[in-house]
């Protein structure tokens, strides 16, 4: 009897743990949202700051102009339509500096109107979003 129920508990323990471990799937953190207006004197915030390998949306809210969001360095290739909100999910693969392309708000072609988007290894302190 007692060999029986230590094999049961062993059983229920080794189960549990299985499922507390489980594959990772579904406990993934949900990706986080950053919030970027775009207006004829450029971009709000102008900077924002990513993490290499965490997965965010980038919710893009204009006013009543398209526009073409061009940033090389991390693949973002994007109109945004006035209306609703644009949402780009992104997830950073490698760390830098990156700068959307001049001239994203028409008619101003001024370096200092462009998107910036740093990423780095770690979170620091008074990045937008």
């Amino acid at each position: 009897m007692y060999k029986r129920a230590l094999t049961l508990g062993l059983v229920i323990l080794a189960s549990r743990l299985a499922l507390a471990e489980g594959d990772g799937e579904g406990c993934a953190e949900p990706p986080r949202v950053v919030s970027i207006c775009v207006d004829r004197s450029g971009f709000h915030p102008r900077r924002v700051g990513l993490v290499i390998g965490r997965p965010v949306i980038l919710r893009f809210a204009g006013d009543d102009t398209t526009r073409h969001l061009l940033v090389p360095g991390l693949g973002l290739d994007v109109l945004l339509k006035p209306g609703a909100p644009t949402e780009v999910p992104l997830t950073p693969d490698e760390t830098g500096l990156f700068r959307s392309s001049p001239g994203v708000v028409p008619g101003v072609p001024d370096r200092r109107k462009q998107l910036i988007i740093d990423v780095d290894v770690e979170p620091i302190m008074g990045w937008a979003g």
